[in-house]
């Protein structure tokens, strides 16, 4: 009778000191003390939206950078870490309209794609960057580069071959009716709870459609407080289809029907990670060629912005490349 327990108990004493009895994970590179595994890269590539390859490239480059770092400047503050977190939550809770102390750090890390992390992992890993951004900001100090001035040669130049950019964007005045999948207190929702929000979406829809009086409805219905409180009540503002925050937020589905619908409410509801919208476009805006004087301060601060990102995308190939001959780097 007491074979069975023996047996199982030499398996849970296997399995602690030798957890890959049942946890198999493969290690693809090792970078000084930093271990890449192939379930990071999985991770990474998923999180990130990149292919397996761009993935792995990625996490070599910041393990080496992220080793260089740890060599040559102080670990940031761990305050500078908290802080670094508490904005990220606050430009969070302004997006749902929630104030901070209500953001769980569930709900947040489900927004930021994180959900298979806990805090203490995205806090490390925001660590890792912010050390990685102090190192290459002191190799960056320490060129000591001349100020860059675009030529009017450059400004002309660009202006000739990307004329896109001096136009101003598409987009539309914005109001908003939004049920959340959230609870007051930040958790998410169950699938009942989710289905009732589905419901009481549909049935605000229905009354739209009889009555026509948005903001009513926002009133009635909305779970995102700035926009309620705005004036007139919903509105969110002039949203471009191409900024990257509305892109993030919203799907593509919601952009093009955004897009394609003429003024007024838009009859459908419309379903995201967060939870579910129901829109009235207040204006259209198709794009508008910009004055001389818009062209030019845009011009210059694109080619600024160009030559600085240039500079850095060089400084860290410089670094890392100086980087491999002083770290024990293994590939497997």
């Amino acid at each position: 009778m007491r074979k069975p327990f023996l047996l199982f108990f030499v398996f849970i004493i296997n399995l602690y000191l030798n957890p890959t009895v049942i946890i198999r994970t493969k290690k693809i590179a090792k970078i000084g003390d930093e271990i890449i595994l192939e379930s990071d890269i999985k991770k990474y590539s998923k999180l990130y939206g990149v292919n397996y390859n761009e993935a792995k490239n990625i996490l070599i480059e910041m393990a080496i950078l992220y080793t260089g770092a740890k060599l040559y400047v102080d670990a940031p503050l761990e305050v500078q870490v908290d802080e670094q977190i508490r904005k990220d939550k606050a430009y969070y809770a302004s997006i749902v309209g929630k104030e901070v102390r209500n953001v769980t750090d569930e709900e947040f890390l489900t927004n930021l794609n994180y959900n298979t992390y806990s805090l203490i992992s995205y806090k490390d890993d925001l660590r890792k960057k912010l050390w990685i951004k102090k190192y290459l900001t002191m190799k960056l100090e320490e060129k000591k580069m001349e100020p860059y001035k675009p030529s009017d040669k450059e400004v002309k130049n660009l202006i000739k071959n990307k004329p896109d950019l001096f136009e101003e964007q598409e987009g539309v005045l914005l109001s908003m009716i939004f049920f959340s999948f959230y609870s007051k207190n930040g958790k998410i929702m169950n699938k009942q709870q989710i289905e009732d929000v589905k419901k009481k979406s549909n049935i605000c829809l229905l009354e739209l459609k009889r009555n026509g009086k948005y903001q009513e409805m926002v009133e009635k219905y909305s779970d995102d407080l700035i926009s309620k409180n705005n004036t007139p009540k919903g509105r969110v503002g002039f949203i471009a289809f191409d900024d990257p925050r509305v892109i993030k937020n919203f799907s593509q589905e919601i952009l093009n029907d955004l897009g394609k619908s003429a003024k007024g409410i838009v009859y459908n509801v419309y379903e995201t990670r967060n939870g579910l919208y129901i829109f009235k476009i207040d204006e259209k805006f198709k794009p508008k060629r910009l004055n001389n004087d818009e062209i030019r301060i845009k011009a210059e601060s694109y080619l600024e912005n160009e030559h600085e990102r240039k500079v850095k995308d060089n400084l860290k190939k410089d670094l890392i490349e100086e980087l491999k001959k002083q770290i024990n780097i293994e590939y497997y």
